[in-house]
């Protein structure tokens, strides 16, 4: 009875500490000069994340994972875009400094998201090939 609550208890442990690592290497893939230097070191990561959560024997959990990692990056993500608008208004009225800030907040959307979906088609692949193995 007691094992239960403690399983979930390490379960919400092992994911604030995977997302917490995985937020940090997303801050070097959403610029657009780091993010092929940075990619393999994401996908590594998935697939550390990925061996831990089969080692642990967790497996029960492995959707719950996949689905809150995937809320938590969408939610971040509506989150940057709130941002990025209220940046824009509240830029100055000069027509090329808003197009370049637009490009610039653009592009890192564009690779927050491309980081986001390797990480987690990294970590469920390599899940789902430790599993089935």
């Amino acid at each position: 009875m007691v094992q239960r609550p403690m399983r979930f208890l390490g379960f919400l442990v092992f994911f604030l500490v995977s997302h917490l690592g995985v937020s940090q290497i997303l801050r070097f893939t959403t610029h657009h000069t780091r993010f092929w230097k940075a990619l393999p070191l994401l996908v590594t990561y998935g697939a550390i994340v990925a061996w831990l959560l089969c080692v642990l024997d967790l497996h029960g959990l492995f959707f719950w994972h996949l689905i809150l990692t995937s809320v938590w990056f969408f939610m971040f993500g509506r989150e940057q875009s709130k941002m990025a608008h209220a940046m824009m208004r509240d830029t100055s009225d000069d027509a090329d400094f808003v197009r370049c800030v637009g490009e610039l907040v653009g592009r890192s959307a564009r690779y927050y998201v491309y980081s986001s979906f390797v990480y987690v088609a990294a970590f469920a692949s390599t899940y789902l090939w430790l599993y089935t193995r």
